[in-house]
């Protein structure tokens, strides 16, 4: 029975066939690994052109808005195309291309219709152009978007069309003559640049600034539309310190006179007073502060901004400015962050009412601002019959 039941069984002790089982997991294994590792690049890869194509639009669109904000590139890509038949209405019409300058032998082309977007690394292409949300603002002047609807084919994800606000002047025709500013929009010049006035069409007159000087005796406090400085008597400076200092000099004459038989010596002796009158004008500071507190003396930033307009304006030009106005939100436990300036940018005038008509405040706030040495004004706010305008 021993030796029955002793026995081998070479086939089921076997290892032969064991490696060529491990190498097949394996592979399976790397395979499953590899599919996931490629799934995760591609889409990596979708989202890193989808990115690049968004970026790139959105550098499209910064650099449409400044160009369209010039008067001339904006004429020349939109000039003779119609606007009085499409006001109100949901009609567009297509525009060939974008220009950055008015060169007609080789304009500098910022965007085309059904082509590649310039610059572009991810052959992103623009399918159109158009002029579309027409709309009449005042007499001749309308409100347009320019609108650039990206390629499906190309686009990696579906981009909404960019949209550039503008407005234009329309001619005897009827068509876009001319771009003109926003009637309504804050006017600015670039940096290192003073606006000198506004053009017909409503865009800011930018110049860099000279050397301004005043005669002695006299403070710069604003620059004319013609550019010439607006200068006052210091004497009419309230607040100002002023010390004066006298010096004494003498000056000695010789005069000798000469004879054959003797020499007579005659010395003369002027005294000269001059007297020296020094002005020492205290700076005028960019930022103040002001408090605002409620009616029992505890600090508040619970008001109004035409209350904080009135009480920064008033701060600021008791340190010397000529204008002045609240920063938005820098209210701290009423506390008030104001911004001061020696330019007449902002003045403030006494109304009949807070509640008189917009022509009173308009003409009120026109005539502030150019008395104070601006080329025009318009109304912002009012508190406490005090209208609070805006100056250019």
């Amino acid at each position: 029975m021993r030796s029955i039941l002793n026995f081998n069984l070479p086939l089921l002790t076997s290892e032969r066939g064991e490696s060529l089982v491990m190498v097949m997991v394996a592979v399976g294994i790397t395979s499953i690994m590899s599919l996931g590792i490629a799934t995760v690049l591609a889409n990596s890869n979708k989202e890193t052109a989808k990115t690049m194509q968004k970026l790139e639009l959105i550098s499209l669109e910064n650099k449409l808005k400044v160009t369209l904000a010039s008067p001339d590139p904006c004429r020349c890509s939109l000039q003779s195309n119609p606007v009085r038949s499409l006001a109100g209405t949901t009609n567009s019409v297509n525009l060939n291309r974008l220009v950055g300058d008015c060169n007609t032998t080789n304009p500098q082309v910022i965007v085309s219709a059904n082509s590649l977007l310039p610059g572009t690394q991810t052959g992103l292409r623009i399918s159109t152009i158009s002029l579309t949300d027409v709309r009449a603002v005042s007499s001749g002047i309308y409100s347009v978007n320019i609108e650039i609807t990206p390629d499906s084919e190309t686009s990696r994800f579906s981009f909404r069309p960019l949209k550039i606000p503008t407005f234009v002047k329309e001619d005897s025709s009827g068509n876009i003559g001319n771009c003109s500013g926003d009637p309504s929009r804050v006017i600015s010049c670039p940096a290192n640049q003073m606006m000198t006035g506004i053009d017909a069409n409503g865009f800011p007159i930018c110049q860099s600034p000279p050397a301004y000087t005043c005669p002695s005796g006299y403070v710069l406090r604003g620059i004319s539309s013609t550019g010439s400085p607006n200068c006052v008597d210091g004497s009419s400076i309230s607040n100002l310190p002023t010390t004066t200092t006298a010096t004494t000099s003498s000056t000695t004459t010789t005069t000798s006179s000469p004879t054959t038989t003797t020499v007579r010596v005659t010395t003369t002796t002027t005294t000269t007073t001059t007297t020296t009158t020094t002005t020492t004008l205290r700076p005028i500071p960019s930022t103040t502060v002001a408090y605002l507190t409620t009616s029992s003396g505890s600090p508040t930033c619970d008001a109004g901004e035409n209350k904080k307009d009135y009480l920064c304006f008033n701060s600021c030009v008791s340190e010397g400015a000529l204008s002045g106005s609240y920063v938005a939100s820098s209210c701290d436990r009423g506390q008030l962050t104001c911004t001061c300036s020696a330019l007449p940018l902002r003045a403030q005038v006494q109304i009949s009412s807070c509640d008189a008509g917009s022509t009173t405040k308009a003409n009120a706030c026109n005539t502030a601002c150019v008395n104070a040495g601006a080329n025009s004004g318009r109304y912002e706010n009012c508190y406490l019959n005090y209208a609070h305008c805006v100056c250019y």
